[in-house]
């Protein structure tokens, strides 16, 4: 295999996609003309997207889910000491003090605590080769999986692998998108392009010939060859109007929910079944939750009660747990219309981002050619039940595999960025829009939009600004995005200052503000002052890529320079999980689906 590589990929070099998921990776690359998934050692197709640290080291991916499940060390200190992370996306460039982060903090059975500036940091108490405890955040735990992910890649390949798309929300916000990028850096990946995942599912299903240009154009006459892709993994939620031509594929608009997935899912049964316990024997539900070993044993029943009862023919799962709570037994019958009704409030979101995305792109749902069901989380079969039936009797469409859409279409415009050629989308051109509006303070307290959201990226705006005091000599600018009108409300990106400005009353010194987002999604802001203003003309220009919450630029250099997130050697942990293979021959593999087969 190594020597085939080697042969493709003379006179250029070879770049990976990587589908980072809340719940799984998905990794890929294009080679022999088509795309292969990267397998991990024991043949599976997706890598759990979770990492374990105890007094025997650090496991990442499969390895740790194994020794997770299968309790190592329960008995012993490693067990005891465990600290199992697990669904570290949905706190990727959040505040730890945010609604959302806070929500999943107290659900979660590893202990998350906040630092100076605000970060959530993951605390792991006991870790081989550290006397004290230890704290990672969101960014280096997410390292840890890419850097896995790279492992893997080049185990696979016989060679080095240096470069990757990877793929995130479309409705990240830019905070977000740093925490990616700087995940990356960590994992000395360099990051050719952040990819939205409901672009890359449309990529996977246009490559896979199941999304036939010619029979979208071969539509009624008033119609657009216009698709939309529902995209709903383990974590988030993205709903994308995109168009599809010969020649190109633009997102003309999108909507989302950064906190919507099969977490939430998991969440509200693991809420049902300890409610149901607590009311039958009468106790106290804060009783029952304060034993997070038993809870932990409780969402991972959850999980399996949510996969099979997306089996198709089943329709109830019996969740057992012998002597749960103070040797009682815990039982309870979850039927397809109990979990349905569970999260009704879940579906209900999701048909309102669908509604929302429908207007603001202004089409009808039958001006929608095709539906396309993308992210693990779409196996939940009353998803596509609803979507049948809002599309007025019209079936959504789907891979097999839908939770590898994802992987696929990066490891596809990965091929493409370095030049490959081979692919049925060498002449196809991708063009995304920015999620949300961009723009600056008024000094009201308001913001003053420069880009307008679903702005085609590359995207710039301008906007002249007057000085809001007399005699004022510099101006501040700071940057936001959102659709509020008050920016306490949107998301705060960073600001500038532009000195030199002559002593004048207010109002009457101004200047120019152009704020320009490229395809990567990385905003730079310039402020260049009106020479009847300046002293002469002088121009201030920013990357907005500065602390937002998170990592800085000196966070970064530290981490890479002590390897922090090499705890331990990964190829070890590849090797160990080889070991493994013969333990696990009963746990669920992820082997290629088919529609008869269980998510």
């Amino acid at each position: 295999m190594g020597d085939n590589y080697r042969r493709l990929t003379m006179g250029g070099e070879k770049a990976i996609g990587i589908d980072l998921g809340t719940s799984t990776c998905c990794i890929a690359v294009w080679q022999h003309n088509r795309v292969d998934v990267i397998p991990n050692p024991m043949g599976g197709r997706l890598t759990p997207s979770v990492v374990r640290f105890s007094n025997t080291g650090k496991s990442v991916g499969l390895k740790a889910k194994l020794e997770e499940d299968n309790g190592a060390g329960s008995s012993s200190d490693d067990g005891a000491d465990a600290t199992y992370v697990y669904e570290i996306k949905r706190i990727m460039g959040k505040e730890f003090g945010s609604r959302d982060a806070q929500e999943d903090i107290r659900a979660w059975s590893f202990p998350v605590v906040g630092r100076s500036k605000g970060q959530p940091m993951v605390h792991v108490a006991k870790l081989k080769g550290r006397r004290q405890p230890v704290q990672f955040s969101p960014e280096e735990i997410s390292a840890m999986l890419l850097k896995h992910a790279k492992k893997l890649a080049e185990a696979y390949l016989d060679c080095e692998v240096r470069k990757a798309v990877i793929t995130v929300p479309a409705y990240f916000t830019d905070a977000q998108k740093e925490a990616t990028r700087n995940a990356g850096r960590l994992a000395r990946l360099e990051v050719v392009r952040l990819l939205s995942e409901p672009t890359a599912g449309a990529l996977a299903y246009v490559e896979n010939n199941m999304l036939s240009i010619r029979e979208l154009q071969r539509g009624e006459a008033q119609r657009s060859p216009t698709v939309m892709v529902f995209d709903l993994g383990g974590g988030t939620l993205d709903v994308s109007i995109v168009e599809i031509s010969e020649d190109s594929i633009v997102v003309k608009a999108l909507d989302g929910d950064t906190h919507l997935g099969g977490a939430n899912f998991d969440k509200n049964l693991v809420n049902y079944v300890v409610t149901e316990f607590a009311e039958k024997n009468r106790l106290l539900e804060e009783i029952v939750r304060a034993d997070k070993r038993r809870m932990k044993e409780l969402r991972k029943k959850c999980i399996e009660a949510k996969e099979t009862l997306s089996m198709v023919g089943v329709h109830e799962y019996v969740l057992l747990l012998p002597d749960f709570y103070e040797r009682l037994t815990l039982k309870e019958h979850i039927s397809t219309t109990t979990f349905n009704r569970i999260n009704q409030p879940l579906f209900d979101r999701c048909m309102i981002k669908v509604k929302r995305v429908l207007e603001s792109a202004n089409l009808r749902k039958e001006d929608i050619l095709k539906v396309l069901l993308v992210g693990g989380s779409t196996r939940i079969p009353f998803v596509s039940e609803m979507m049948k039936d809002f599309f007025n009797g019209r079936a959504p469409q789907k891979l097999c595999n839908p939770d590898e859409a994802v992987g696929h279409g990066a490891a596809i415009l990965a091929a493409k960025l370095m030049g490959e050629r081979g692919t049925r989308l060498d002449h196809l051109t991708l063009r995304e829009i920015t999620p949300r509006s961009l723009g600056v303070d008024l000094h009201s307290g308001e913001m003053r939009i420069v880009i307008p959201r679903h702005s085609a990226l590359p995207a710039s705006g301008t906007c002249t600004l007057a000085t809001s005091r007399d005699n004022q000599t510099c101006m501040r600018f700071p940057v936001y995005e959102g659709e509020a009108r008050m920016n306490r409300d949107n998301h705060y990106l960073g600001e500038f200052t532009l000195k030199g400005f002559l002593r004048a009353s207010r109002g009457e010194a101004s200047a120019i503000v152009t704020l320009h987002v490229n395809e990567d999604c990385l905003v730079t802001a310039t402020a260049k002052a009106l020479t009847l203003n300046s002293i002469d003309g002088r121009e201030s220009q920013i990357t907005i890529t500065a602390d937002k919450g998170g990592l800085t630029d000196e966070d970064i250099k530290e981490m890479l320079l002590n390897e922090i997130v090499c705890v331990e050697d990964d190829e070890d942990n590849i090797k160990d999980e080889e070991a493994y293979e013969e333990d696990a021959e009963n746990y669920y593999v992820d082997e290629p689906y088919t529609d008869d087969e269980a998510w």
